[in-house]
């Protein structure tokens, strides 16, 4: 059967009547494709993976009834994430984060919202659609009874763990702002994959609050008056998502410039230093330089006490110029006994 060749996957129905129970995707994708039929104490999660792409989209199409342009997006991960509106049902791409050994990773779960039916498509397995399609096959009417209330439910919780993954984030640029006021260098390459990792999660959240825009302003089947509530609650988590991504990208910014800022004033400061010891250099190389023309009528060179006097000439200068750079703030020395302990 090429359904079977096309996915991989589970099917659960439920009723007010017999409650949950298991369902083949053979029976799913008749019941799907004769939606029209459901009644309204009735609903079909269908949850596939896709094992081959264009048997899917073949089995998407011929089984299932639903659109090429929804099954292009569905099948894809490459897709902008969006929503497409049928005639009788809801297309939706909802970008997920799944926390992994190796951090966190988006993905793209694909659902078609039909009058007492809902199909899921995911490229791979999906730890949030096992996670959330247990939680319902378990308890079913506080999950979501209706096509509509289980897409707010997913909508919902998939906005949701977007806030830990943030507030890890979060926790580095904290400690990264902290070490560059304290005075401490930061590596390059640690913000920069911060200031990544935030673009990211900021191109995966964008489209849903497009999304939800869209389920909100627009008259689409499927979609009752009370999910829209929830919608709307959906709408402004997303909002305070985006503000606080944004806000942690400013401060990083902001890191970024002061760090910039600290290694330029001092990279200013050793310059200063080193612009102060090289005059004072050269006004003593000035007079070695003149006892070393090798005159030979130089009174000085034949004093008992020429060679002492220049020297002591020489040093005076040295810490002469000293006193009087440091006293104008072109030289500055941190001597360590005089560090402050931390």
């Amino acid at each position: 059967m090429e359904l079977e060749k096309a996915f991989s996957g589970k099917a659960a129905s439920w009723s007010s009547k017999e409650g949950v129970r298991p369902t083949s995707l053979g029976e799913a994708s008749t019941k799907c494709e004769q939606r029209h039929n459901n009644g309204p104490d009735t609903l079909l999660w269908t949850a596939l993976e896709i094992r081959d792409t264009e048997l899917a989209r073949n089995s998407l199409r011929n089984d299932f009834g639903f659109h090429p342009v929804a099954i292009d997006d569905a099948v894809s991960d490459n897709e902008r994430p969006g929503a497409f509106i049928g005639p009788d049902y809801v297309f939706v791409t909802i970008p997920v984060v799944e926390t992994s050994s190796d951090g966190d990773c988006f993905r793209h779960v694909g659902a078609f919202v039909a009058q007492g039916a809902v199909v899921t498509v995911t490229s791979g397995p999906s730890s949030f659609v096992d996670e959330w399609f247990g939680r319902w096959s378990a308890h079913p009417v506080e999950v979501g009874s209706t096509s509509d209330m289980l897409l707010q439910e997913l909508l919902d919780a998939a906005v949701d763990d977007y806030f830990p993954a943030l507030d890890r984030l979060q926790e580095e640029v904290d400690a990264l702002e902290e070490s560059v006021y304290a005075g401490g260098p930061i590596t390059v390459g640690a913000a920069v994959r911060l200031r990544r990792s935030l673009l990211e999660m900021r191109r995966q959240v964008t489209p849903i609050r497009d999304i939800m825009n869209l389920l909100l302003r627009r008259d689409t089947p499927v979609v009752g008056n009370e999910a829209r509530t929830y919608f709307q609650d959906i709408y402004d988590h997303t909002l305070r998502l985006l503000e606080s991504i944004d806000l942690n990208r400013d401060i990083l910014t902001s890191i970024m410039d002061a760090q910039l800022s600290m290694t330029s004033n001092r990279l200013n400061e050793v310059m200063r230093n080193m612009t102060s010891l090289a005059t004072i250099l050269m006004v003593m190389a000035l007079v070695t330089g003149v006892y070393g023309m090798n005159f030979e009528h130089m009174p000085e060179l034949h004093w008992r006490y020429g060679y002492p006097i220049v020297v002591a000439w020489l040093f005076a200068i040295f810490f002469g110029g000293l006193f009087i750079a440091s006293r104008i703030g072109w030289f500055t020395v941190k001597w360590p006994w005089k560090q402050r302990p931390k």
